[in-house]
């Protein structure tokens, strides 16, 4: 009885439940430059570090506005990229 429950629910998984494919994953800045990519995403890591463990010596905000200047400037080159 419970191997003919278990065909029946594999079959209807099977025929229902997609598989996942590379089209669900989101892709980060595809145009941002790897340097920008980077700096993501350690500051990233520092973050969850930091919420991870609530200490103001695992988390440093200093490159925040670093970092958002980087990702404008890398987006306006490639806006200007588009247009020529």
């Amino acid at each position: 009885m419970w191997q003919h429950f278990r065909a029946i629910i594999t079959e209807l998984i099977v025929c229902h439940i997609p598989l996942k494919g590379d089209k669900f994953r989101k892709k980060k800045g595809h145009c941002l430059r790897p340097t920008t990519i980077r700096m993501i995403k350690k500051q990233d890591s520092a973050w969850k570090k930091y919420i991870h463990f609530k200490s103001n010596t695992n988390f440093t905000f200093t490159n925040y506005n670093l970092y958002k200047t980087m990702i404008r400037a890398d987006g306006d080159a490639f806006r200007k990229s588009l247009f020529k």
